[in-house]
């Protein structure tokens, strides 16, 4: 009697925990706002749910919103849904009449506080327009490729004397941005992907190669891109770098 006793007892516990256990809610997260295909997340497009899944289910996990911040959306994403890994891309969609172009930045040549994906910055050219080819073996970009309608110079008048800054591109958007290589002794750099208009990418190219690119943060409007596509995110939507 008393083993029987045990018995029904020892199988109600293992019952009703592997019924907790079925029942376990999980924190995920889940997308509050719709987002775009290839629009940056933001943290307000996404909040905690304590829900019931499946393992087989490719949710993601609350604790990790701080690395899907920033991200794309590999699809479009609906308010209410759980959010799945699988709909996440790191890739910027290029739109008709960009390109893609990388930038290694010194320090000096980016602002103190860094950059993030989805900032805006002005591009510029660091040297005088002129004299690229002289000191660095690499043509100037003002003199191999004509600068975009309308862009502004700025900087001392010729004959002036002192330094002269050349603006590539007015707005360009920040896609990327990470650790970029160093040397023994050089100093820390970080590579910046932007997008530009494409008319205007060999210059940013040969630019960057001679290391005469700087970049400035400007205020991010959320309708940003290279040559004028949606955009969004920035430091409204993504944490420092």
């Amino acid at each position: 009697m008393v083993l029987s006793l045990l018995v029904v007892v020892t199988s109600a516990a293992v019952f009703s925990d592997s019924y907790a256990h079925a029942r376990r809610l999980v924190p995920v997260l889940e997308v509050t706002t719709p987002v775009a295909k290839g629009q940056l997340i933001r943290p307000a497009d996404l909040t905690e749910a304590d829900v019931q899944v499946g393992r087989s289910v490719a949710v993601v996990d609350a604790s990790d919103a701080s690395s899907v911040v920033g991200m794309r959306a590999a699809v479009p994403l609906s308010t209410g849904e759980l959010l799945s890994s699988t709909e996440l891309t790191t890739s910027a969609p290029l739109a008709p009449g960009d390109a893609e172009v990388g930038v290694v930045a010194a320090p000096g040549q980016l602002p103190s506080v860094g950059l993030v994906p989805g900032d805006t910055v002005l591009v510029v050219q660091t040297s005088p327009p002129g004299t690229a080819g002289a000191s660095t073996g690499v043509p100037s970009p003002s003199s191999s490729v004509a600068s975009p309608p309308g862009a502004p110079t700025t900087g001392l008048a010729p004959g002036a004397g002192g330094p002269a800054s050349l603006v590539l591109v007015p707005a360009a958007q920040v896609t990327d941005v990470r650790p970029g290589p160093s040397g023994s002794g050089a100093a820390t750099t970080t590579l910046v992907s932007l997008v530009v208009p494409a008319s205007v990418a060999p210059t940013v190219a040969v630019a960057a190669a001679a290391d005469e690119v700087g970049l400035v943060l400007l205020p991010t409007s959320g309708t940003t891109s290279g040559s004028g596509g949606p955009g969004s995110g920035g430091r409204n939507g993504h944490g420092g770098a």
